[in-house]
């Protein structure tokens, strides 16, 4: 029978498919306690039907035993020789679901002028915060993360609030000036999304737990 995976203190999915080790914040994750050894034994946002990954232990004579987690077809997400690492791996390749607090946040973002730098800034801050807090409601990251590069070990910190996708980052490119002749983004443009970024971590250091996640 499958289980949604419980907390627990500590472990690093070191034991084998026929057993598996519940890794510490594997609340996306649903396992499957009468795997064979071989056979998919943890499912990614979902069960046996519709997860987006599952994943496998692979054993090697002579050799130690790996983990890898692969997409519906039997596309290679991650492998690695940890059953944690190779979820957090995969949990980088598939984020979570966005959250509505995200999708609202990333809305205003597409509709706001980004030639008014300081209340764009705020709301470019305000989205990266519903973003992180989204992902945190989602079990993707620990409530506890207190900085950016904490924050690097679970999703793509610089993309965060949407300021990725291709709308909010063209508009901002054209608001800035442009491209160079080289291509490159606006100086501009790179320290006003290093000014946020450095809001968003502020913000993470002075709330450790972030109790608005819970």
């Amino acid at each position: 029978m499958l289980k949604p995976a419980p907390t627990v203190a500590s472990g690093d999915g070191t034991t084998s498919a026929a057993s598996p080790l519940i890794w510490s914040g594997a609340n996306r994750w649903t396992f499957d306690r009468g795997a064979m050894p071989g056979e998919p034994f943890a499912f990614l946002d979902g069960d046996i039907e519709t997860a987006k990954a599952s994943m496998a232990c692979v054993q090697t004579p002579g050799k130690s035993d790996t983990f890898e987690v692969r997409a519906p077809g039997g596309v290679l997400l991650a492998k690695a020789n940890f059953a944690s690492e190779a979820a957090r791996l995969a949990e980088l390749r598939i984020p979570a679901t966005v959250s509505s607090a995200y999708a609202a946040a990333h809305d205003r973002l597409e509709a706001c002028d980004f030639t008014n730098q300081p209340p764009c800034l705020n709301r470019v801050v305000s989205a990266m915060k519903a973003h992180v807090l989204g992902m945190m409601r989602s079990g993707q990251v620990p409530p506890a993360t207190d900085s950016l590069s904490a924050l690097h070990e679970h999703c793509d910190g610089n993309c965060l609030g949407g300021i990725c996708e291709d709308d909010v980052f063209e508009q901002l490119i054209n608001a800035f000036g442009g491209r160079d002749e080289d291509e490159s983004l606006p100086r501009a443009m790179n320290q006003f999304l290093q000014d946020a970024e450095n809001q968003v971590s502020a913000w993470l250091a002075s709330q450790p737990g972030l109790q608005a996640a819970s």
